[in-house]
């Protein structure tokens, strides 16, 4: 009558030895790279410390109508951007650019472009941002050099890619310019500096991947080891 397999248990196989023995040394040896292995080489791989992390939102962007004009060759108007997806960031920056008038008398200048940021600081969990402070009465503040200097010291600030501008003649010169922009705005990155608890699970991720790699290669070690008796040890199959 044939037979099936109806049960199945583990057999668990016990080594015995004495404290000052070399299988006891090598047991608490082995500990100790098994535990502190990992930590070395995830600190090797330059992936112990997520310092940083990104974020991708689509930010709140609204026209606050304050706008400066210098000489008509550099212009910039204000910005205001909110995020709250991760980092509560309330921002009111200055997007510059410059102006090229041709030769001909040109009544309108229509410029199309996609909206970004240029972040050079991580951000902080909250953080306010801003370029011009209405408070302030000197006209230092408002000079150019001024503040194309805070501009580029802003840990944030804006930009525009795939510009493209079109200029629209007049047949005399005229009393006006208009300036036309339309941006798109869409998804944006964003960097921001990771937190206590977010450090932690990054930290643990890791040392557990590499952990478990290292504990079973020890343990096939030690097992094949004391199987063949390379240290003195009392075995006991239960």
């Amino acid at each position: 009558m044939p037979h099936i397999e109806i049960f199945r248990e583990p057999v668990y196989r016990t080594y015995r030895s004495s404290e000052c023995s070399w299988a006891a040394f090598y047991i608490k040896l082995i500990n100790i790279f098994r535990y502190f292995l990992p930590i070395l080489i995830i600190f090797l791989t330059d992936g112990l410390w997520k310092k940083t992390n990104t974020f991708r939102e689509v930010p709140d962007v609204s026209v606050t109508g304050d706008f400066i004009v210098y000489a008509f060759v550099i212009y910039a108007f204000s910005l205001k951007m909110k995020l709250d997806y991760h980092s509560i960031i309330d921002s009111e920056l200055l997007l510059t650019d410059t102006i090229q008038l041709p030769s001909f008398p040109t009544s309108q200048i229509l410029t199309t472009a996609r909206l970004t940021v240029d972040q050079s600081v991580p951000f902080q969990s909250r953080e306010k941002f801003r370029v011009i402070d209405r408070r302030r009465q000197d006209v230092e503040h408002y000079q150019i050099h001024s503040v194309l200097r805070r501009i580029s010291e802003s840990p944030i600030s804006w930009k525009m890619e795939r510009k493209s501008s079109i200029l629209l003649s007049a047949p005399s010169p005229p009393p006006t310019l208009s300036l036309s922009i339309f941006l798109s705005i869409s998804e944006m990155e964003f960097s921001y500096r990771t937190g206590f608890w977010e450090l932690m699970k990054w930290f643990w991720i890791q040392y557990f991947a590499v952990f478990y790699i290292i504990d079973y290669l020890f343990t096939s070690i030690t097992s094949y080891l004391f199987r063949n008796h390379v240290f003195y040890v009392n075995d006991v199959v239960r």
